[in-house]
């Protein structure tokens, strides 16, 4: 057997190596591109539940805060300080205050589900 070689085999060669180096590059750049997008996305998801965490400690003394206020208004108007509208509004505080609540709550739930999903401990449903 023997084995030809001329100037077109080798440019070729080189071409092709050339193309290898270039691919393995573009998919090294792609993935460290895929890398600081996940973390950005992660460090996101952290600030989100962060944030959320706060909302439901401020909501939760709201709703303390609110509780108190209506129990009080109910006491003053058994005792005649207060009228049926004081009474009202309290206790309409008290139920935005619990609403407030439990979007907070819904809130934290939303941005752990986040974090777990970019952490990839969760994966979106396919239909």
């Amino acid at each position: 057997m023997q084995l030809e070689w001329n100037l077109s085999s080798l440019t070729v060669g080189a071409a092709k190596k050339d193309r290898a180096i270039a691919d393995r590059e573009a998919l090294r750049f792609r993935a460290e591109e895929a890398r600081r997008r996940l973390e950005a996305q992660r460090i996101g998801a952290l600030a989100a539940k962060s944030g959320a965490q706060s909302r439901v400690a401020a909501a939760e003394a709201g709703v303390a805060t609110a509780r108190k206020l209506s129990a009080a208004r109910r006491a003053e108007l058994a005792s005649g300080f207060a009228t049926p509208l004081d009474l009202t509004a309290a206790e309409s505080e008290h139920v935005r205050a619990e609403l407030e609540q439990e979007d907070a709550v819904l809130e934290l739930r939303v941005a752990e589900a986040r974090l777990a999903f970019v952490g990839g401990y969760i994966e979106l449903a396919s239909n």
